[in-house]
């Protein structure tokens, strides 16, 4: 974790140092962080990769890694990532992550946003592991809060008293009746013979739109280096 800003007071770079390091180690990929001022008229992106690769982060031969890189005066983002990182944070999978920090992006909390964000690539990382990376139709479902649960009891008794009762109050006394005659209008029933004739057929076509979804990660080459990532403002 680095901080060109000193926005982050000393504990709080010494946790978030330690905790990248941990997750780094335990997985093999490196899980890296980069506050600072100002991009220096450079596009973010660009910025973030060449950071990546300057700084030697990356593990193994792939120098396999993801990096968050904020630009506090620029208001700029970058997610840069490399080797075994690319097929990890899918393109869904970025969008997912960074949706999680925007808030407190907007707000300044910094020390949040990579903390939050070391938790997500960690969860990120576990994910890859099981040959699934989180991608579109497979991304981290929200907890429930548990003040739902008692609220969803309430709702599901409420829902089904309510039609039963009325229901209930339409219903009528039954007697039986040993015969069928008071059931039948006088004259009423008239049964001849009925026919159903084909008279006509229309074959109406529309055309449907086929809707494509792109998974995986896209690529991009920067210096000769391929990186995935994603980056925006905030």
């Amino acid at each position: 974790m680095t901080d060109f800003t000193g926005k982050l007071d000393g504990s709080q770079l010494t946790a978030l140092i330690q905790k990248m390091d941990a997750v780094s180690t335990e997985h093999g990929i490196t899980v890296a962080g980069a506050l600072t001022d100002t991009l220096d008229g450079m596009d973010v992106q660009t910025y973030a990769d060449q950071f990546f690769d300057l700084n030697g982060l990356g593990y193994g031969p792939t120098d396999s890694g993801v990096l968050l890189l904020i630009s506090e005066e620029d208001r700029e983002f970058a997610l840069s990532t490399k080797g075994k990182a690319i097929g990890a944070f899918t393109n869904a999978g970025q969008e997912y992550l960074i949706k999680q920090l925007k808030s407190d992006m907007s707000k300044g909390n910094y020390y949040k946003v990579f903390d939050a964000y070391t938790d997500l690539a960690d969860q990120f990382l576990v994910q890859a592991e099981t040959g699934k990376p989180y991608d579109k139709g497979n991304l981290p479902k929200k907890a429930l809060s548990l003040i739902w649960i008692p609220l969803s009891l309430l709702l599901g008794a409420l829902g089904a008293l309510l039609p039963t009762g009325a229901m209930k109050s339409q219903l009528k006394s039954v007697y039986t009746k040993e015969k069928a005659d008071s059931y039948v209008v006088k004259d009423s029933v008239n049964i001849g013979i009925s026919r159903n004739r084909l008279v006509d057929t229309v074959i109406s076509r529309r055309k449907i739109d086929q809707k494509t979804s792109s998974k995986g990660s896209e690529t991009h080459t920067t210096d000769g280096q391929t990186h995935g990532g994603t980056h925006g403002k905030f």
